[in-house]
């Protein structure tokens, strides 16, 4: 979870060392509200160590975006769902794996009854 003060923490970062090392499988979920501890993901990609910067901000790697509103917050759980699947054996063949959730916001049909 990308949140101001990540890249100082000791202990964040052996977790993240430790999970390059044995290459378990990493969902970046970057969050962007300054007023709850984001930061722009440039700031935080200056803030990365060099030894962890090529592995964790590469371009292959999706980063999820944290949404704070319980409506969004359910396509940011849908995102990182999604990047776990991927990282199992049974779904890791799957190049177009789509999770979703019934009635998250990505799925509403959204109609305007009235003239906008």
């Amino acid at each position: 979870f990308l949140s101001r003060g990540y890249f100082n923490s000791t202990n964040c970062l052996r977790e993240a060392r430790e999970a390059v090392l044995k290459q378990k499988p990493l969902v970046l979920v970057h969050e962007h509200d300054h007023g709850r501890g984001g930061a722009p993901l440039a700031k935080f990609k200056s803030d990365c160590p060099e030894d962890l910067n090529p592995v964790l901000f590469d371009k292959k790697r999706p980063i999820c975006p944290w949404f704070t509103k319980p409506e969004y917050q359910l396509v940011s759980m849908v995102t990182i769902s999604e990047e776990l699947l991927r990282a199992s054996p049974r779904y890791a063949c799957l190049n177009d794996l789509k999770c979703y959730l019934p009635y998250a916001i990505t799925r509403l049909m959204h109609v305007v009854h009235k003239n906008v």
